[in-house]
């Protein structure tokens, strides 16, 4: 196992604490989960005040990914000795990310800032139990 970089969980942390593991091509990290709006068609992810109309992946008919109905995950734009293409990821790769013992697979959909770990999808953090509704 070796470590990649390491990443803040939020722009506004003063250090970086988050490691980036690897084995292989295969990657993983321990992090908080900040709820991604982007793209989200509902009243609750418009509401959002960091919420961005577009993601950085798309869908086939080239729409921005809908974060309130789609499980998606996000990774940093390239930085802190994390590229992507360095491991074969690109939109659309699939993931498994684990809340309290639970697993969702969910797809890579949008790429964060860089520096910056831990996202999802609102629809993935309903998944995880994270949101009630």
């Amino acid at each position: 196992m070796q470590g990649v970089g390491t990443f803040k969980t939020d722009e506004s942390r003063a250090s970086s604490e988050i490691q980036l593991c690897r084995k292989d091509k295969a990657i993983w990290f321990k992090a908080d989960l900040d709820i991604d709006c982007d793209g989200g068609s509902t009243a609750a992810c418009k509401a959002d005040d960091a919420y961005l109309p577009e993601t950085s992946c798309v869908a086939s008919n080239g729409k921005p990914l809908d974060a309130s109905s789609l499980p998606f995950f996000v990774l940093p734009l390239n930085s802190n000795g994390f590229k992507l293409s360095d491991y074969g990821i690109t939109c659309g790769t699939v993931g498994a990310v684990i809340f309290n013992g639970k697993v969702e697979y969910a797809i890579l959909g949008d790429r964060g800032p860089k520096g910056v770990i831990g996202e999802a999808s609102y629809a993935l953090a309903k998944r995880l139990s994270l949101i009630h509704i």
